[in-house]
């Protein structure tokens, strides 16, 4: 327990002190959020749903620098990060989210991509198929994505 936690933190990063300079991301739990629908005597009907926790993204790149974004639903792509000299380590997040969405990572300039969903699931080592995209459906839950660009290889679809 820490009051020194803002109350709309969604993530704490607990740093090493002294020589070593290692740390690690801690996501907070996100309590599930409800769908509440009310009727009124007439025909109207009003539903809300809250959104999910966030959408943790992880990344590395490999052989070169990458910059990679991120469409919801197959809409528009948003750029997310560029991913120059990380090492799996946390990039971004994506919020606003609720569960079914389907959410497509992409390098900008179509470098292979690959990834592994679930939490401590680690971005892969290589790229060993041509991938030119990475999906991930949205559960309920925090959810999280590692994702590798292997930027010296164009992706073949």
């Amino acid at each position: 327990t820490s009051i020194l936690v803002p109350d709309a933190a969604t993530i704490i990063r607990v740093d090493s002190t002294g020589v070593c300079t290692n740390f690690i991301d801690l996501p907070i739990d996100v309590v599930t959020p409800t769908t509440t629908t009310t009727s009124t005597s007439s025909t109207t009907t009003t539903t809300t749903t809250a959104s999910l926790a966030p959408l943790f993204v992880y990344a590395k790149s490999i052989n070169t620098a990458g910059d990679i974004q991120y469409s919801i639903n197959a809409g528009s792509d948003v750029f997310l990060a560029n991913i120059s000299g990380i090492n799996c380590d946390y990039v971004n997040q994506i919020t606003g989210l609720v569960g079914g969405d389907v959410i497509t990572f992409t390098e900008v300039s179509g470098k292979m991509i690959d990834g592994n969903n679930g939490f401590n699931a680690g971005c892969p080592n290589t790229t060993p198929v041509p991938n030119c995209n990475h999906v991930i459906t949205v559960s309920s839950g925090p959810n999280f994505v590692y994702l590798t660009v292997d930027g010296s290889s164009p992706c073949t679809p």
